[in-house]
């Protein structure tokens, strides 16, 4: 009988094993599951070292004080005068973590890669215009195009939600209209919560012109003439329509921003100065990155090189690629820039490469500047006649260019996070520091510093607290210290916990500090 039982047993686990490899098998040939995994492997290349990077800088150094003093009421203080406090919410739940700082860099990453994954799903609406491998290509290029450097800064995380929610409230659109009963019901109201949430991200409110066209484009109803289907379609979507309208109203009535941050964001009405914008933010949000990811390449090519063997794995994918109509990708392209660009151009912020935290409000240009990028690279090189290899071979060099650029990034600011843990140290060694009240800051070593980017006083007064623990330091550049009419703005900050202040007053023992490093210059190819 013990025998039997022994042989049941040996069968019914080889039956068992037979079938998971079966399963193994099926999803190794699942196409779209295959591509998935090289899109998800692709984009842990890319920006796997955001996971390793450990620093707060700019307004993170306030978010990482209050989290770790537990100081919630300033924190969601600071968040209701900004008009988002579901912002502090997600702070102060990602807040709650043990080792709270790598998990708001995974948030972000998790955030992005899943908009990347979303965006070749809905991509797939399209086959007629996008093969296989364009999408592939498309969502490489839209999870690398370096147009945002701030990924690491920890006050980016909500966006970083914000912008995923977006894509996954699309994906959750497209499978309402495809069910019947309750559960389109739920998905529908699902998608409406999740773009209500999303619209935190206030530059959402008008890249949902997007949404809408892609919504038009693929909703399944039919009507006789494109009139009649126009109509049936805005009858049937009054809830999409009026959303946006209706999250602004909520906000102007209840979450105006106040105090410090009365008028932020408020629209500019002089013409010039949006015009000149313009220019300014298609410069600092297209041309500048591109030019990046040239310089990377001579950085870090070793790098580059890898990352292009590794993307020219997929040559046997090439045969599925589109080629009728690559004017039309260049044109929406352009089209997804200028959206992506527009409201921060209203509001008279553009991207500057003289500061890399202004690179945020490229925030919204990926996922046009893929298009354009690579349809404009498709077109021009058919158009001169060359090998459709030759055009495949290009994009993936640009695909691993822009990859390389968003390596280059997050060692530059590991060298900046790592000035930064040898001035908090050096700090802490100073008893004239200790004894200070007032830090004024010469920086000769501010090529250590990311994109040789100016420290801000929040920044400085962080590093102090991080040094002494306590908030009766005021830190501050040199530069600015002697600046009369930015030191009266700064005056408001006194004795404001906001701005890690709250035992200050401007007046005790004032001491100069210089930073110095022996190096005499450094770039990546030293690392």
């Amino acid at each position: 009988m013990a025998f039997m039982s022994r042989s049941r047993l040996l069968i019914e686990a080889r039956h068992r094993a037979q079938q998971i490899l079966g399963s193994l098998r099926a999803a190794l040939g699942n196409t779209t599951l295959h591509d998935l995994v090289v899109l998800a492997a692709f984009f842990g290349g890319a920006h796997g070292l955001l996971l390793l990077d450990y620093a707060p800088r700019w307004d993170g150094w306030l978010i990482y004080h209050r989290i770790q003093d537990r100081d919630w009421p300033v924190l969601f203080a600071a968040f209701r005068a900004l008009g988002i406090p579901a912002f502090a919410y997600l702070h102060y739940l990602v807040g709650q973590l043990p080792y709270f700082l790598f998990w708001f860099k995974f948030t972000t990453f998790l955030s992005l890669l899943t908009a990347t994954l979303i965006t070749y799903h809905l991509l797939g609406d399209f086959p007629a215009a996008i093969g296989r491998a364009d999408r592939l290509l498309l969502c490489m290029l839209l999870a690398t195009f370096p147009a945002n450097l701030v990924h690491i800064e920890l006050i980016m995380m909500p966006f970083a939600v914000c912008y995923a929610c977006f894509f996954v409230a699309a994906a959750v659109y497209r499978r309402s209209i495809r069910s019947e009963g309750t559960p389109r019901i739920l998905t529908r109201l699902l998608a409406l919560g999740l773009f209500y949430f999303s619209f935190m991200m206030q530059s959402l409110l008008v890249f949902y012109a997007v949404f809408l066209l892609y919504a038009i484009v693929t909703w399944p109803g039919r009507a006789d003439g494109a009139g009649a289907r126009l109509i049936a379609f805005l009858k049937r979507h009054a809830d999409f329509i009026a959303l946006p309208l209706l999250y602004w109203g909520v906000r102007a009535v209840w979450f105006r921003p106040f105090g410090e941050y009365e008028g932020y964001n408020a629209f500019q009405h002089r013409l010039a100065s949006v015009v000149g914008d313009w220019a300014l933010s298609l410069y600092g949000g297209l041309v500048v990155p591109l030019a990046r990811s040239v310089h990377e390449i001579r950085q870090l090519p070793a790098v580059a090189l890898v990352l292009l063997a590794a993307v020219l794995l997929l040559r046997p994918l090439w045969a599925s690629a589109q080629w009728e109509r690559q004017g039309r990708l260049v044109m929406l392209g352009f089209g997804l820039v200028c959206v992506g660009l527009l409201p921060y151009v209203v509001v008279g912020k553009y991207p500057a490469p003289s500061d890399p935290w202004v690179s945020r409000f490229a925030y919204l240009v990926p996922p046009g500047a893929a298009f354009l990028v690579y349809g404009s690279l498709k077109w021009y090189l058919s158009f001169i006649g060359a090998p459709r290899y030759v055009i495949m071979t290009a994009a993936s060099l640009i695909a691993a260019a822009f990859a390389t650029a968003n390596i280059a990034n997050y060692l530059t600011f590991g060298i900046d996070g790592l000035k930064q843990e040898a001035i908090v140290l050096g700090f802490r060694d100073q008893r004239e520091i200790a004894a200070a009240a007032t830090v004024v800051v010469e920086d000769s070593a501010e090529w250590l510093s990311a994109y040789d980017r100016q420290v801000r006083l929040y920044e400085y007064t962080g590093m102090l607290k991080q040094a002494f623990g306590d908030e009766r330091r005021l830190g501050i550049q040199d530069s600015q210290y002697h600046t009369r009419a930015y030191m009266d703005v700064v005056s408001r900050f006194y004795g404001k916990p906001t701005w890690l202040l709250s035992e200050y007053d401007g007046r005790g023992p004032l001491v100069r500090v210089r930073l110095r490093s022996d190096a005499v210059t450094w770039n990546l190819r030293q690392l």
